[in-house]
């Protein structure tokens, strides 16, 4: 099957196979990855499901007009600004609302659990969740270039980059890790809510797991559309900045504590690969911040948005990471908002974490569903289509809440998750689709690709080694 792309006019797709004209039955493996088959609903909501709709000022691809590719010299040569015509020239202005979601997208759940990465990693943790954040930047403006073909913003999400990078069947790996990187995200949220249930009740770990997970999956059982749930995703939000401030105050208020808590924490310690698979965790939102850009109203000044949104999303994590660490040590929980020492407000605090891990649960298990919808083979869609996707989504709820009883510890499962998945899509997979699509690159540029994708695939592999060790040290 022949892959094209065509400049797009008001009749002509972004994405089309020249094989493809005048045949209206493709398998469901040809057409699944095609990104004219994948459900809107399904592009760029990964991981976290924090905002209610996305930036105003989408434009479809034939309304939309020719852009100035942004173009570093490490990764290739400007194009000509007679792309450009002046007719079409805009003014620079600051994207705020999707700053703003960046933002919120790579500053989520596994922020929790960073105080406990640095006691468990040691002093160079911090150095690990810098490192994450200044790459993640980097290759989430590697993914934004790959957007645009001659200058021209061709590409609306990371479906259609990797579809054109690997061609129809390797990207078909790319598809199953982001299928993974949502199942993760489910079995972290009925977790994390079980860990909480199970400090405010004073019940069995496994069971408040098992009781949150089936409370959990009670509304994308029976609402028969979940969209609206969105509109609750503000919580998600203004929990953060809540925790935050209250572990700043805590921190300070534990001020005679900080020389203890810095002495006792080593420059390294055996858990450094968990801490670095946490900070992939929290970090990643590579598969949704393509979707993104594509819906800037001014998609060519995606430069400073990415510059804000991370380096606002490098402070706060650090930061947020090392004052939880200096007000409760190395006794920094899992989820930091345990270690509140006001017992009401923790309660107050876990109560609203639990409430938007609810509301936000149902939105992320649809897209789960729509996706492996989309890799079934052919002949299970020749069933009756109420019976397909009940056994699918009975699947989903018994695999989520199995994996959460086998593995109770909420670090222990974002740790695994960051090593598996989030290692493939901030390091490997836009390293390689870089290497594979941009022909101009230099020297310099080629050798920071090969460097990335070596240290993704080695780093990945060792975290994901010692995140299972630890996993069945701790249940046995």
């Amino acid at each position: 099957m022949t892959f094209s792309l065509t400049i797009p006019d008001c009749e002509t797709p972004v994405v089309r196979s020249s094989s493809d004209s005048g045949n209206s039955s493709q398998s469901w493996s040809d057409q699944f990855l095609n990104p004219e088959k994948i459900p809107r609903s399904v592009l760029g909501v990964f991981d976290e499901i924090r905002s209610p709709a996305a930036p105003k000022g989408y434009r479809s691809p034939c309304e939309m007009t020719p852009l100035l590719g942004h173009r570093s010299p490490m990764f290739g040569k400007p194009d000509s600004e007679t792309i450009m015509t002046n007719k079409f020239k805009a003014e620079k202005k600051f994207d705020t609302g999707t700053a703003w979601i960046i933002f919120k997208t790579s500053t989520g759940t596994g922020m929790l659990a960073l105080p406990y990465a640095i006691a468990a990693g040691g002093w160079y943790s911090i150095a690990i969740i810098l490192l994450v954040g200044i790459f993640s930047l980097l290759t989430c403006y590697m993914l934004c270039q790959l957007q645009y073909i001659d200058g021209v913003l061709m590409l609306e999400d990371v479906n259609q980059i990797s579809h054109l990078a690997m061609g129809p069947r390797l990207s078909k790996f790319s598809f199953l890790i982001q299928t993974l990187d949502l199942f993760g995200g489910l079995v972290c949220y009925v977790v994390l809510g079980g860990n909480l249930l199970q400090a405010m009740t004073g019940w069995d770990a496994k069971v408040s797991i098992f009781t949150f997970g089936v409370a959990a999956n009670v509304l994308p059982l029976v609402l028969p559309n979940v969209q609206g749930l969105a509109k609750a995703s503000f919580l998600g939000a203004l929990t953060v900045f809540v925790i935050y401030g209250i572990i700043l105050i805590q921190s300070f208020v534990f001020l005679g504590s900080w020389g203890e808590h810095m002495e006792s924490l080593p420059l390294v310690n055996d858990n450094i690969f968990i801490s670095f698979g946490i900070c992939l965790f929290t970090f990643s939102c590579h598969v949704s911040t393509p979707t993104y850009h594509a819906k800037m109203e001014e998609p060519k000044n995606f430069p400073a948005v990415l510059n804000f949104s991370f380096g606002l999303s490098i402070l706060t994590q650090t930061s947020f990471a090392i004052f939880g660490f200096l007000a409760y040590g190395m006794a920094s929980k899992e989820s930091v908002n345990l270690n509140i020492s006001i017992v009401l407000l923790q309660y107050f605090v876990s109560i609203f974490i639990i409430l938007d891990k609810f509301l936000s649960y149902p939105i992320l298990f649809q897209v789960l569903f729509e996706f492996n919808l989309m890799m079934l083979p052919d002949v299970f869609h020749s069933f009756n289509t109420y019976i397909c996707n009940s056994i699918v989504k009975m699947a989903i709820v018994i695999s989520v809440i199995t994996c959460g009883l086998v593995i109770p510890h909420f670090a222990l499962v974002s740790s695994l998750s960051g090593c598996i998945c989030s290692t493939f899509n901030i390091f490997i997979f836009p390293a390689l689709w870089t290497l594979l699509l941009k022909k101009d690159l230099t020297p310099m540029g080629k050798a920071l690709s090969i460097f990335i994708v070596v240290f993704g695939a080695v780093s990945g592999s060792v975290g994901t080694y010692f995140t299972i060790t630890a996993i069945v040290n701790n249940s046995s």
